[in-house]
């Protein structure tokens, strides 16, 4: 190695220990934990820390997917929260909870939370209450009706709030663009300021809640304020909670394997066996077999037995009858100078036959319809060739 060359390889490999010195004064390793969101069961079900709350303060709670699909039914003294807007419940589903209410149920709801598009641009010019046009059977039966606060600058405000049989306000985020119209005389209302945010109505021996939103008590905003303060007061010496997050359609996949599980397999089968047949084959193709060249008696075979099959018998009889009237003109030239009696005595000579059967063969006996029968048919033609080769 040269002289230059060695100093130039020393400089780098100062230079290297120079920066490496750096690097370990300014650098510093540090952990850090990102926020990665609610992950698994958590993310999918909002209310479940409502119900692990619930399940720790020894209230007896179980989730539900769907009204439809429950196994065991809520009983007298069971309280049925549904945080979902109901809208595939449909009136006969709706008609069943109020009936439940009405034997002794406590069934918590809320507002649909629809709002047609019109509405959200006329928020551009200032605060405007409206009524919501939503179909609801179970808040028809009930004779409310849902407001909705069009106001672009609106913050959701911590209302006081105290439940029946409760002394203690408690601090709740209710929804504040939803609001209920449509209380009675005997109804338990929270009235934020704004509007009504909770009414609570007795039917039967039962009673209903009806919210505003019930956002406040799902996902990690049930530990905020005095939400589930708010939530064990609601539903305070309830025999057992059903919680019921969505009761949306499911989409169209789960709903075959669900409902259809056996004509999901069997479709999936046939398709592979369709994909099969498609597939390339490998190695070389099979020749054809050549055309076969049929005889010119099978196709007078196969045209007779089609004859036969489509009834057409006197059709062949005839034909018979003209093959002896041409193998006698061939064979006997006075044949053509014969009369239709003469022919007859003929035949009966040849074939040993009465007259009155002889005139039968050759069809000379008017309007005889030729005889459907297998054997009696099979009988004519055998005479009538056994005749036309004794010629």
């Amino acid at each position: 190695m040269s002289r230059s060359a060695t100093i130039i390889s020393v400089l780098v490999f100062l230079l290297l220990v120079l920066l490496g010195f750096w690097l370990s004064q300014n650098l510093v390793k540090k952990e850090i934990i990102l926020p990665v969101g609610l992950q698994g069961e958590a993310a999918r079900n909002p209310l479940l820390a409502a119900e692990r709350f619930l399940t720790t303060m020894g209230v007896p709670t179980r989730p539900i997917d769907s009204i439809k699909d429950m196994q065991e039914k809520p009983r007298p003294g069971d309280v049925l929260l549904i945080s979902s807007d109901r809208q595939t419940l449909g009136e006969r589903h709706s008609q069943a909870l109020l009936d439940w209410v009405k034997a002794g149920g406590h069934l918590v709801v809320t507002v649909a939370h629809v709002v047609p598009e019109e509405y959200e641009k006329q928020a551009e010019d200032g605060p405007l209450l409206v009524r919501v046009r939503v179909r609801d059977p179970l808040l028809d039966a009930l004779g409310l009706s849902v407001r909705y606060l069009l106001d672009k600058d609106q913050d959701e405000r911590v209302s006081r709030a105290r439940l029946p049989g409760h002394g203690k306000e408690l601090q709740v985020q209710f929804n504040p663009a939803f609001f209920l119209h449509g209380a009675r005389r005997g109804d338990f209302v929270i009235d934020t300021g704004q509007g009504i945010a909770l009414l609570q109505r007795r039917l039967g021996r039962g009673r209903i809640t009806v919210l505003s939103g019930m956002h406040f008590l799902e996902f990690r905003r049930l530990g905020e304020y005095d939400h589930a303060r708010f939530l064990y007061a609601l539903v305070e010496n309830a025999r057992h909670v059903w919680l019921m997050s969505s009761n949306d359609m499911p989409p169209l996949w789960r709903w075959l394997w669900d409902h259809a599980r056996e004509a999901v397999i069997a479709a999936a089968l046939l398709l592979l066996l369709w994909l099969w047949s498609k597939l390339p084959r490998f190695g070389p193709l099979q020749q054809q077999p050549p055309p076969v060249r049929r005889r010119i008696m099978e196709h007078i075979e196969a045209n007779g037995h089609f004859l036969w099959k489509q009834r057409q018998l006197a059709r062949l009889v005839e034909a018979v009858r003209e093959a002896l009237e041409h193998t006698a003109l061939h064979r006997h030239p006075a044949w053509a100078g014969m009369s239709a009696e003469e022919k007859v005595a003929h035949i009966a000579q040849l074939g040993g036959l009465g007259i009155d059967e002889a005139r039968q063969l050759l069809g000379l006996v008017p309007n005889e319809p030729v005889s459907r029968h297998h054997r009696e048919f099979t009988r004519l033609i055998e005479k009538l060739e056994r005749i036309r080769k004794r010629l």
